[in-house]
């Protein structure tokens, strides 16, 4: 092989959608935010905003940043809670699984 062929070419990158600092102010999305804007149906959005609401209020959150400190055990009194009103599941409460695991893989290990 001679030393022609071990020349590196020049690469021609696609041009950028995203600004630098736009693509800097995305890594600060927090988690929650990411997944909840990843949901495309709109009565899904809306039905999950209203748990969310019913459930910030149940668990005395007053920020969003403040989801971060939610276990299992909290969205499990929050569905004992229903029950003793004899509410039925919400879709919020369903997908909160689904939440918890986009935050771990989101997370840095």
């Amino acid at each position: 092989m001679s030393a022609k062929n071990l020349t590196a070419k020049p690469v021609t990158l696609p041009r950028r959608a995203l600004t630098s600092a736009e693509f800097s102010q995305l890594e600060d999305v927090p988690p929650e935010t990411e997944w909840f804007a990843n949901i495309d149906n709109a009565p899904t959005r809306r039905a999950y905003k209203s748990d969310l609401k019913e459930f910030m209020g149940f668990a005395a959150i007053r920020t969003p940043i403040e989801l971060r400190l939610i276990t299992r055990a909290h969205v499990i009194a929050w569905r004992k809670d229903l029950d003793t009103r004899n509410r039925t599941v919400h879709p919020f409460l369903l997908s909160q699984s689904g939440n918890r695991r986009h935050r771990r893989e989101s997370s840095p290990p």
